[in-house]
């Protein structure tokens, strides 16, 4: 036997060997990000749940059941408490469910295997608990050499669109961006990995190029690119996109990991004196990249007008 090649290839097979085993009208793999429950794989013949579709993580039995509140391996889960008052249970008819967290190595959650059906099941599925758990670990690191050869890639990537660069600052130019956004997105669409974008755009460019000279303007500009640079992690994308404008691709980062991230930025350009106004905006997995970015763009937009109203 060959070894799965990825991600897609072991989920594929565990789910259906699960359901060839114990039946259930709903298998899934799920990415818990947020409050975001996204399906990144799905064995249906009941629900009319695909992969890609996004639910609330909070409203499910497995957002119960990693906290120890329910078992993982319920036959009768109308009998559970637990269950049976989450919101999931009041929209979908769940009379059996299974449930197994998938830990990555660092301690960090990153989903679930799991199971439900619209018919009660006997107690001896109880005695399936280890199999699952097996199955889930495989899983866990099956993702894990996945998420460590994209990581590889992306690095590779970084370096075959530097190409794509600007030259005056050394970022990546509209181009690059254009190109390293697209083969993100694809990564959020296998992964669910989060992410953010933030945008940038300097408040006094043309007024400093028409006063002091374009000299004056582009050093204004190399070192708005050398902070932007510094302040955010080695993995994430700065790139220029317009004359005056930058944006920031936040790699593998959940909202509040991103709050944080701009909150601190926003700080370190105010002490260094450097009029911008600035969006952010985080990535919505029932949405895509465009959206993201449209929002990140309208909320630079909106302090834009604030600052000139201010400054009028």
């Amino acid at each position: 036997m060959s070894a799965y090649r990825n991600f897609e290839e072991a989920s594929r097979d565990i789910l259906s060997l699960l359901h060839k085993r114990m039946g259930f009208g709903l298998w899934m793999v799920t990415r818990a990000e947020s409050d975001n429950w996204i399906v990144l794989h799905a064995k249906d013949e009941k629900y009319n749940v695909k992969k890609g579709d996004v639910f609330h993580w909070s409203d499910s039995f497995c957002s119960r059941m990693v906290k120890g509140l329910g078992p993982k391996v319920a036959p009768k889960s109308k009998e559970v408490n637990i269950y049976t008052n989450s919101p999931i249970a009041q929209q979908v008819d769940i009379d059996a469910y299974i449930g197994m967290p998938l830990i990555l190595s660092n301690g960090d959650l990153f989903g679930t295997l799991c199971a439900i059906d619209d018919v009660p099941h006997s107690d001896a599925l109880i005695k399936e608990e280890e199999l699952i758990n097996i199955l889930s670990k495989l899983l866990v690191t099956v993702i894990e050499k996945d998420l460590e050869k994209e990581n590889i890639s992306r690095r590779e990537e970084q370096i075959k669109i530097i190409a794509n660069s600007d030259h005056m600052t050394g970022l990546l130019n509209r181009g690059g961006w254009d190109k390293f956004i697209s083969l993100e997105e694809e990564r959020s669409n296998r992964y669910g990995s989060p992410c953010a974008v933030a945008i940038f755009d300097l408040d006094n460019l043309k007024e400093t190029n028409d006063t002091h000279g374009h000299d004056v303007g582009d050093k204004l500009i190399i070192k708005t690119s050398k902070l932007l640079d510094e302040l955010f992690r080695e993995n994430d994308v700065v790139a220029r996109i317009g004359g005056d404008e930058f944006a920031v691709l936040i790699i593998e980062s959940d909202f509040e990991t991103s709050r944080e991230i701009m909150a601190r930025v926003k700080e370190k350009i105010k002490d260094e004196n450097i009029h911008i106004s600035i969006g952010w905006s985080q990535y919505d997995p029932r949405k895509d990249y465009k959206s993201m970015i449209k929002a990140a763009d309208e909320e630079m937009y909106a302090e834009k007008k604030i600052r000139r109203k201010i400054k009028s």
